[in-house]
Protein backbone atom coordinates (compact mmCIF):
# COMPACT_ATOMS: atom_id res chain seq x y z
CA UNK A 1 0.00 0.00 0.00
CA UNK A 2 1.57 3.02 -0.79
CA UNK A 3 1.63 6.35 1.15
CA UNK A 4 -1.63 8.21 -0.84
CA UNK A 5 -3.42 5.08 -0.35
CA UNK A 6 -2.78 4.86 3.36
CA UNK A 7 -3.33 8.23 3.98
CA UNK A 8 -6.97 7.83 2.64
CA UNK A 9 -7.66 4.89 4.55
CA UNK A 10 -6.76 6.26 7.72
CA UNK A 11 -8.85 9.86 6.60
CA UNK A 12 -11.85 7.21 5.90
CA UNK A 13 -11.80 5.23 9.51
CA UNK A 14 -11.36 8.43 11.33
CA UNK A 15 -14.04 10.40 9.58
CA UNK A 16 -16.39 7.16 9.85
CA UNK A 17 -15.61 7.37 13.83
CA UNK A 18 -16.41 10.86 13.94
CA UNK A 19 -19.57 10.97 12.35
CA UNK A 20 -20.70 8.15 14.24
CA UNK A 21 -19.68 10.20 17.80
CA UNK A 22 -21.34 13.14 16.14
CA UNK A 23 -24.51 11.16 15.00
CA UNK A 24 -23.56 13.00 11.70
CA UNK A 25 -24.35 11.91 8.02
CA UNK A 26 -20.86 12.62 6.53
CA UNK A 27 -18.44 10.52 5.09
CA UNK A 28 -14.73 10.55 3.11
CA UNK A 29 -16.85 10.11 0.29
CA UNK A 30 -18.93 12.63 0.74
CA UNK A 31 -15.89 15.36 0.80
CA UNK A 32 -14.56 13.62 -2.40
CA UNK A 33 -17.47 14.63 -4.21
CA UNK A 34 -17.60 18.01 -2.56
CA UNK A 35 -13.94 18.58 -3.84
CA UNK A 36 -15.03 17.34 -7.32
CA UNK A 37 -18.25 19.80 -7.20
CA UNK A 38 -15.29 22.43 -6.41
CA UNK A 39 -13.35 21.72 -8.92
CA UNK A 40 -16.24 21.58 -11.54
CA UNK A 41 -17.33 25.37 -10.16
CA UNK A 42 -13.83 26.66 -10.42
CA UNK A 43 -12.61 25.24 -13.27
CA UNK A 44 -9.75 24.89 -11.06
CA UNK A 45 -7.98 21.36 -10.07
CA UNK A 46 -5.48 22.67 -7.08
CA UNK A 47 -4.95 25.94 -5.02
CA UNK A 48 -1.95 27.07 -3.29
CA UNK A 49 -3.38 28.07 0.25
CA UNK A 50 -7.56 27.62 0.54
CA UNK A 51 -9.02 29.02 3.97
CA UNK A 52 -12.13 27.26 5.41
CA UNK A 53 -14.03 29.71 7.49
CA UNK A 54 -16.18 27.70 10.16
CA UNK A 55 -13.79 24.64 9.64
CA UNK A 56 -15.07 22.67 12.52
CA UNK A 57 -12.96 19.82 13.47
CA UNK A 58 -11.24 19.99 9.81
CA UNK A 59 -11.85 16.59 8.22
CA UNK A 60 -12.63 18.45 4.80
CA UNK A 61 -9.73 20.85 4.78
CA UNK A 62 -7.42 17.85 5.88
CA UNK A 63 -8.68 15.75 3.08
CA UNK A 64 -8.44 18.48 0.28
CA UNK A 65 -4.65 18.68 1.68
CA UNK A 66 -4.35 15.22 1.79
CA UNK A 67 -5.57 14.66 -1.95
CA UNK A 68 -3.75 17.80 -3.45
CA UNK A 69 -6.70 19.82 -3.98
CA UNK A 70 -4.71 22.11 -1.70
CA UNK A 71 -1.11 22.38 -1.25
CA UNK A 72 -2.03 24.16 2.36
CA UNK A 73 -4.54 24.82 4.51
CA UNK A 74 -5.68 27.13 7.09
CA UNK A 75 -9.11 26.05 8.62
CA UNK A 76 -10.65 28.86 11.32
CA UNK A 77 -13.45 28.36 13.95
CA UNK A 78 -13.80 29.20 17.35
CA UNK A 79 -14.27 25.75 19.08
CA UNK A 80 -16.39 26.22 21.39
CA UNK A 81 -19.94 25.74 20.93
CA UNK A 82 -21.93 23.01 23.13
CA UNK A 83 -23.66 21.97 20.11
CA UNK A 84 -21.03 22.76 17.42
CA UNK A 85 -17.25 22.08 17.51
CA UNK A 86 -15.60 21.19 20.80
CA UNK A 87 -11.86 21.84 20.51
CA UNK A 88 -10.90 18.04 21.43
CA UNK A 89 -12.12 17.33 18.23
CA UNK A 90 -9.93 19.81 16.62
CA UNK A 91 -6.91 18.13 18.48
CA UNK A 92 -7.74 14.55 17.68
CA UNK A 93 -7.84 15.99 13.58
CA UNK A 94 -4.56 17.39 14.05
CA UNK A 95 -3.25 14.14 15.89
CA UNK A 96 -4.32 12.05 12.59
CA UNK A 97 -2.82 15.06 10.35
CA UNK A 98 0.32 14.45 11.95
CA UNK A 99 0.27 10.79 11.79
CA UNK A 100 -0.27 11.19 7.99
CA UNK A 101 2.97 14.12 7.92
CA UNK A 102 0.82 16.66 7.13
CA UNK A 103 1.43 19.04 10.12
CA UNK A 104 3.47 21.62 8.00
CA UNK A 105 0.75 22.31 5.36
CA UNK A 106 -2.89 21.66 7.57
CA UNK A 107 -3.11 24.22 10.27
CA UNK A 108 -5.97 25.30 12.65
CA UNK A 109 -6.81 28.63 14.39
CA UNK A 110 -8.82 28.45 17.16
CA UNK A 111 -10.72 31.64 17.01
CA UNK A 112 -13.18 33.62 15.57
CA UNK A 113 -13.29 35.25 12.03
CA UNK A 114 -13.08 38.66 13.17
CA UNK A 115 -10.44 37.76 15.54
CA UNK A 116 -8.55 36.15 12.55
CA UNK A 117 -8.97 38.48 9.65
CA UNK A 118 -7.71 41.58 11.46
CA UNK A 119 -4.20 39.51 11.67
CA UNK A 120 -4.39 37.73 8.59
CA UNK A 121 -4.91 41.13 6.61
CA UNK A 122 -2.00 42.75 8.85
CA UNK A 123 0.24 39.94 8.06
CA UNK A 124 -0.52 40.18 4.44
CA UNK A 125 -1.96 36.22 4.73
CA UNK A 126 -2.98 35.32 0.65
CA UNK A 127 -5.58 32.62 -0.23
CA UNK A 128 -6.24 31.10 -3.63
CA UNK A 129 -10.09 29.66 -2.44
CA UNK A 130 -12.05 30.67 0.41
CA UNK A 131 -14.58 28.19 1.65
CA UNK A 132 -17.35 28.94 3.64
CA UNK A 133 -19.14 25.38 4.14
CA UNK A 134 -21.64 24.87 6.69
CA UNK A 135 -21.45 28.19 8.13
CA UNK A 136 -24.97 30.59 7.39
CA UNK A 137 -26.96 28.74 10.11
CA UNK A 138 -24.13 31.08 12.22
CA UNK A 139 -25.35 34.01 11.25
CA UNK A 140 -27.67 35.95 13.28
CA UNK A 141 -31.28 36.49 12.38
CA UNK A 142 -31.95 39.80 11.57
CA UNK A 143 -35.51 40.87 13.20
CA UNK A 144 -37.83 42.88 10.92
CA UNK A 145 -39.14 46.00 12.01
CA UNK A 146 -42.48 44.06 12.30
CA UNK A 147 -41.46 41.99 14.69
CA UNK A 148 -39.52 44.69 17.07
CA UNK A 149 -42.68 46.29 17.12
Amino acid sequence: MNDGEVQIRVLSEMIRKWAHSKKAFITFDAYLQEIALWKKLTGIHQVRRILEIGSGSGWFLTVAVALGFAEEGVGVDPAFSEEGTHIDEVRTTESVISRLDLSDRVHFRICTLADFLPKALFEGERYDLLVFRNTLHHIPTIKRKSQIL
